[in-house]
């Protein structure tokens, strides 16, 4: 599902929220938004949108919808909630606040919407075009240097500007303070690498499945990230302080407004190929921070350093790799770094990665996590990777509720085939958690992040396992087919 998010709840400001094609959550913000719905591909029935956050002042457009038929009329119109007639061309609303309309004149829904609940009327929708908005005044330029900047918006209209990925790299990342009411980001005079690189970046939306190569997006926490080089990892970031931007907030190119001298580009260094590290220093991944290696886990000795050891799923028959398979009567197997108590047990922050596979890849069971090191749960669990019933992999962030309860946080981990060999990883630092397959970066939030031992919380201790008596109706075969194979496990401290 694809998130368009209005930027008023920053801006105070009228905002077009456009739909895209299949189902999309379009969240409005503060002030007037139009939800713009401008084909029945925008939000069919079967791939229906979710308008959140609608309110005085808002509007839902249908402006531009091609109607079909002979005797078509110009515009859709408002047949009202819970019509007995008028469907036909019309616009109307079933109790439980879902809108429908019908645009070839059979009186059946083309296009659906989920209001949450929310009921309209007439004035809350447009069927023609909304008159334009008077042009912005000049805006005044804000420049980024090399390094961490803090860049300041004043009243009017500002643009800040980023130049080149060293003004503001991952590792020292400009903030943005004050971005309003017509503010701009300019990406104008980026120098886009690789032979197939496009002319400008473009935008990839807030927390994204796909689109981001050469491509600007967002987190849910507003962390802003570009990619230069086309692999989908972010070489521009930039902390906009919580504030949720879209499309028409950037310049990707010379002339969108005001014009900036393009910084002669660097030579890009070409990347050494990561290899198995021998050395304390581990080769970056793409999308990861530099890290030293603090340990790896080849599982040439059995589990290994994994010496806490349960259940009759484990297998070692194969030199290199430890295996935990399901049972026909669901037990429990797994192994992991014995957290034995005290808070200090186990590890801190830094970079853990579990390589491995699953064998049926389509049944809940598999794990790899980080367990609290105190060994008391409900608590801060950290699950680098589990599985929905299909396959579709998946990170959870777990913590100790105010009443005492398990608490969680889930993210999704988009479309890796888990039958194959990948790495998982997630990074912990000080007030983030962030995730990766095969160093590229799948989420990253600053919600519900444990303090270490180090930062008065306590140290998680690394494992893997098989859990599937919550599951039994997703399990299929002959009950040991469910399966989780670790080739490697490393931990790595920020360098």
């Amino acid at each position: 599902m694809a998130v368009q998010t209005s930027s008023a709840a920053a801006k105070n400001k009228s905002t077009l929220i456009e739909s895209g094609h299949g189902a999309d959550l379009l969240i409005g913000g503060k002030g007037a938004d139009v939800f713009h719905i401008g084909a029945a591909e925008a939000s069919s029935r079967a791939g229906q949108d979710t308008i959140k956050g609608f309110g005085t002042g808002d509007l839902v457009s249908f402006d531009g919808i091609a109607l079909q038929g002979d005797n078509a009329p110009t515009t859709l119109h408002w047949a009202g909630v819970e019509p007995d007639s008028g469907k036909a061309y019309g616009v109307w609303q079933w109790a439980d606040g879902t809108l429908r309309a019908d645009i070839n004149g059979d009186s059946a829904a083309d296009i659906s919407v989920d209001m949450q609940g929310h009921l309209l009327s007439a004035a809350d929708l447009v069927f023609a075009p909304v008159t334009p908005a008077e042009p912005e005044p000049a805006a005044r330029l804000v420049e980024s240097g090399a390094g961490a900047d803090r860049l300041v918006g004043e009243a009017g209209a500002d643009v800040f500007h980023i130049g080149a990925a060293e003004a503001s790299p991952r590792g020292n990342q400009d903030t943005i303070e004050g971005f309003g009411d017509g503010d701009l980001v300019s990406f104008d005079g980026v120098a886009l690498q690789g032979n197939n690189a496009p002319a400008t970046l473009h935008w990839a939306g807030v927390e994204p499945d796909s689109g981001k190569a050469y491509g600007i997006w967002q987190w849910a926490d507003g962390t802003l990230r570009a990619d230069i080089n086309g692999d989908s990892a972010a070489d521009i970031s930039v902390d906009m302080q919580g504030v949720l931007l879209d499309a028409g907030d950037f310049q990707f190119g010379a002339g969108d407004s005001i014009p900036v001298e393009p910084e002669v580009p660097i030579e890009p260094e070409v990347p050494s190929q990561p290899e198995v590290p021998v050395e304390p220093e581990v080769p970056n991944q793409p999308d990861q921070p530099a890290t030293k290696l603090s340990w790896v886990e080849s599982f040439d000795n059995g589990t290994g350093m994994l010496t806490r050891v349960w259940g009759p799923g484990i297998d070692l028959s194969i030199p290199g790799q430890l295996t935990i398979h399901s049972t026909p009567d669901n037990q429990d197997s797994g192994a992991m770094v014995p957290p034995w108590g005290p808070a200090d047990s186990g590890f801190g922050y830094g970079l853990y990665s579990f390589t491995l596979s699953m064998g049926q890849g389509d049944a809940p069971g598999p794990y790899a996590l980080l367990w609290p090191g105190t060994d008391v749960w409900p608590g801060p669990e950290l699950d680098l990777v589990e599985l929905l019933p299909g396959g579709q992999a998946y990170s959870t962030i777990h913590w100790k509720g105010d009443a005492g309860e398990n608490a969680f946080t889930s993210y999704n981990l988009g479309k890796v085939d888990v039958t194959e060999v990948h790495t998982y990883s997630m990074l912990w630092e000080q007030g983030r958690l962030t995730g990766y397959v095969d160093g590229q970066e799948m989420w990253t939030t600053t919600e519900h992040v444990p303090n270490d031992y180090a930062h008065g919380g306590e140290n998680s201790a690394p494992g893997i396992g098989m859990q599937t008596w919550w599951s039994t109706d997703a399990q299929h075969g002959s009950g040991y087919d469910n399966t989780i194979t670790v080739y490697e496990m490393s931990y790595a401290v920020i360098a």
